[in-house]
Formats: C-alpha cells, sequence, structure tokens
C-alpha cells in the first residue's frame, strides 16, 4: 500500500362564426411597428432603472494601505434586479465612481487579482456583508474598501519511496466553532497533479491543518 507523504510550503367565447367573422372583417389591419396599449416603449423600458444616486470610494491593500488599481467594484440590487447591476474598475488613485444609480438597496462587492474579495460591511471574508439604502439624487462618499492579499499553500505528495502521487485530493482546514463545538471544517481543497503538486488557493490568513488522502 502507497502511503502519501506531504511536503508543504505555505505562502501564505365563444360566439357564431358568423359574427366573429364579421368582427374580424371591420377591424384595420395592424400598422408595422404598433405598440400594445399601455406598453412602454422600449426606450422607456431601458431607463426603467436609471436614477440619479451615487456611490463612491477607494480600494486600498488591507497590509500596506497602497491604492489598488483595476480593482472592480460591483453594485447590485435585490429590489431592482439584474438589469439594475452596475460595475467599474478604480483608477490609479484607487477611487471609482458608480453613477446613475435608483433609489433602492445595493450590495456592493469588489474582486482584485491577488487579493480576497469582499462585499461592503465585510472586515474579512465569511462575514455578513451590510447592504447600502440610496435615495433619489443622493451621493454615497466613502464606501472604501482594504482589501486582505490572498494566502496559497503549495506542496507535494509523494509515496514511501519518494515517487510523485497524482490524483491524491489535499483539504486545507481551518479549526473553527460549528453547532457549539470546535470542529476542523474544509476551506478548500486541491488534486495533485501529474508530479505530485497541489496548489491551495484563495486563503485568508490564518492556521491550516493541511491533510492529504487517496483511495
Amino acid at each position: 500500500m502507497r502511503y502519501p507523504r506531504i511536503a508543504t510550503a505555505i505562502v501564505f367565447g365563444l360566439c357564431s362564426a358568423t359574427a366573429l367573422n364579421t368582427a374580424v372583417a371591420q377591424q384595420p389591419p395592424p400598422q408595422l411597428g404598433a405598440q400594445r396599449p399601455g406598453s412602454p416603449p422600449p426606450r422607456d423600458a431601458a431607463r426603467e432603472h436609471k436614477g440619479t444616486a451615487v456611490i463612491r470610494g477607494r480600494i486600498v491593500a488591507a497590509d500596506s494601505g497602497r491604492p489598488l488599481r483595476r480593482a472592480r467594484v460591483t453594485v447590485t440590487s435585490p429590489d431592482l434586479g439584474s438589469s439594475a447591476s452596475k460595475s467599474t474598475s478604480t483608477d490609479l488613485a484607487g477611487r471609482y465612481e458608480i453613477r446613475d444609480l435608483a433609489a433602492a438597496r445595493y450590495r456592493v462587492a469588489v474582486t482584485c487579482a491577488g487579493y480576497l474579495p469582499l462585499d461592503y460591511g465585510q472586515r474579512r471574508p465569511g462575514e455578513q456583508g451590510r447592504p447600502i439604502q440610496l435615495t433619489d439624487g443622493e451621493v454615497m462618499e466613502r464606501i472604501d474598501f482594504a482589501l486582505p492579499r490572498m494566502s496559497v499553500i503549495t506542496g507535494k505528495v509523494t509515496d514511501e519511496t519518494g515517487e510523485p502521487m497524482e490524483g491524491v485530493t489535499v483539504v486545507a482546514s481551518r479549526s473553527l466553532y460549528f453547532e457549539g463545538r470546535r470542529k476542523l471544517v474544509p476551506i478548500t481543497t486541491a488534486t495533485t497533479d501529474d508530479e505530485g503538486e497541489y496548489r491551495l488557493q484563495k486563503l485568508s490568513p490564518a492556521t491550516y491543518v493541511v491533510m492529504a488522502s487517496t483511495r
């Protein structure tokens, strides 16, 4: 039996037919492009969720305070649906602005390469975010984020002779309180490649237990 060994490096109607035919004959032919009564023109439907509110803020790295360029900021509204979703990227100073928002509640989320994604109101991943309530014409300033760096665990799994093992499942777990007791809770998994190497990504800075298993 081959036992995996881990070498780990942590890098943090009807009606008659006659009557019906008479009524149809008396109706004028439909006009091309005619709108149904009561239905708004397409241009009005497209403007349905356009508003006058604004959200502004700044994105920085949590460890250094350095402004993060090209971080992606997205706002969505559970009240208005997917048609109200807007996004933008930060400038050289880490600043962003999203305009023409209708009065509603919004979720603001940020992603950036090399950093963990956050929702507004979260201090760290896994916490509950906080929605923002906007009124008509309101300018919401200082919706800022400090993104923590993404930690990574890498390593290699070999058998008792030192040969690399492919297809081994590697799990990173944390000791957390779950249902009133402290337990090891799996956070992320990876599978070794043909060189026996694995990479566990998008980890928050913390202490992890790394385990490998094979069928």
